[in-house]
């Protein structure tokens, strides 16, 4: 799963448990995300071919790094590690197969049901009528087949974002890039999103780029046997860790209860998803990259 990709899977939302854990805006405007929330219910709506039934995966995020002001490290960072060792178990290979052609192996189910074992509370089993009628717990969770595991993490992490559009008075400003970056990022459905957010990201420098396309992707070559082949995977200490230096606010969510303040800025990265973190800032670095027309 790459965050920055579409899943197509619907999220059933249980309105009950949304109206007693957010807390709202003003009326008529979406909740504000409690990015400090302790427990997540991510629901899949199912049936075993005669009954209707929901299972709610109740995720938890461990607690994240003490600075986040700090270059990430992973040791210091359960969850950050846990996404890490996501990372690693996800197969993305070229392999060559012919004198001129290759093929593209992808594989991500088995590496979100690594992340999901390392986040998993319980799960409860819900009735057509939204009754719970059976409870799993944490171990027994574990045991899932790995691709209803893997559906609950892409529910988990479903999101859009996209650029605020430059503004028509500055008709070269797309050349001369922005200094200051506003990204919305709808979490849920697009069409009908749980919550939006608005993000606001200063500039990254040319240091910075660099730094971060130097380190973003790993890539491993192997000849053995007279087969090519060749491995990748994403560094998200680097995404983070750029994220973390431009950062410089955020609308439609909140830390203890309360909405983004500057000197608040430390503990709403420390809450921020790093998978969030990663894409935004590919967004924002994918628009240094003048469009050609053919």
């Amino acid at each position: 799963m790459q965050v920055e990709e579409e899943v197509v899977i619907k999220a059933q939302l249980d309105e009950q448990t949304k109206t007693d854990t957010v807390e709202t805006s003003e009326e008529g405007a979406a909740p504000l995300l409690a990015l400090d929330e302790k427990e997540i219910p991510v629901e899949v709506a199912t049936s075993d071919g005669e009954v209707d039934y929901i299972v709610s995966h109740v995720l938890v995020k461990p607690v994240g790094r003490p600075n986040p002001l700090a270059i990430p490290r992973a040791k210091s960072d359960p969850y950050l590690n846990l996404l890490l060792e996501r990372e690693a178990a996800i197969k993305r290979e070229h392999e060559k197969v012919g004198e001129n052609k290759s093929k593209f192996k992808y594989s991500e189910d088995r590496a979100n049901s690594v992340l999901y074992d390392g986040m998993i509370a319980r799960v409860v089993i819900l009735d057509a009528e939204r009754k719970p009628f059976d409870e799993m717990s944490a171990d027994e969770a574990k045991s899932l087949p790995f691709e209803q595991k893997s559906e609950a993490v892409k529910l988990f992490y479903q999101s859009h974002v996209d650029l605020e559009k430059y503004d028509d008075s500055d008709r070269l400003a797309f050349l001369r890039g922005r200094q200051k970056y506003r990204v919305t990022q709808l979490i849920g459905e697009k069409k009908n999103p749980s919550f939006v957010l608005r993000y606001e990201l200063n500039r990254p420098s040319d240091t910075q780029r660099l730094e971060y396309q130097e380190n973003i992707n790993d890539i491993t070559y192997s000849t053995e046997d007279k087969d090519e082949s060749m491995e990748m995977s994403v560094n998200l200490l680097a995404a983070v860790t750029l994220f973390d230096q431009i950062f410089s606010g955020v609308e439609g969510a909140t830390v203890a209860g309360k909405a983004y303040e500057p000197e608040a800025r430390a503990e709403f990265l420390r809450h921020i998803d790093p998978l969030y973190k990663y894409q935004m800032v590919t967004l924002v670095m994918n628009s240094f990259a003048l469009k050609r027309r053919d």
